[in-house]
């Protein structure tokens, strides 16, 4: 029920942080530990509720290209999140374990408590936050 309303009452600006890492199993499916989260997320009765509208929020999906389905678990979270009233911080980050995971992993962890502090003490979302059309066309929702 705390996400429900802003952190500072009368400023809408200001949100709670929410950091998802979430990796992609087998056929494109959340691992056990995220399953009935993203099941709730993906419920139609979700939606109008907007429970992410006092949240910034910001995914780093787990992966392996090696699959027909690369992050979509991490990725699906992420537009669901926005489309359920969340703020996004930073654009979604897709580490790939065939390239090495640190490759993403590392400057996303750098940056992410910055970025994700900033947007929750309202100072703007930062340019190019949305998923690439490449990206939207993989997600699976």
């Amino acid at each position: 029920d705390q996400w429900l309303t802003p952190p500072v009452e009368g400023d809408e600006s200001v949100k709670h942080g929410v950091i998802v890492v979430c990796s992609t199993t087998g056929n494109a499916d959340a691992p056990e530990n995220a399953d009935r989260f993203v099941r709730w997320m993906k419920r139609k009765s979700t939606e109008p509720t907007k429970p992410f509208q006092h949240c910034a929020y910001a995914v780093l999906g787990l992966g392996d290209t090696n699959y027909d389905v690369f992050c979509a678990v991490g990725k699906g979270i992420d537009k669901r999140m926005s489309e359920l009233g969340g703020t996004r911080a930073m654009k979604a980050a897709c580490a790939d374990e065939a390239t090495g995971l640190e490759e993403t992993v590392e400057p996303w962890v750098g940056s992410v408590i910055g970025k994700l502090a900033s947007v929750c003490k309202g100072n703007g979302v930062e340019n190019g936050t949305e998923l690439d059309e490449k990206a939207k066309s993989q997600v699976t929702t």
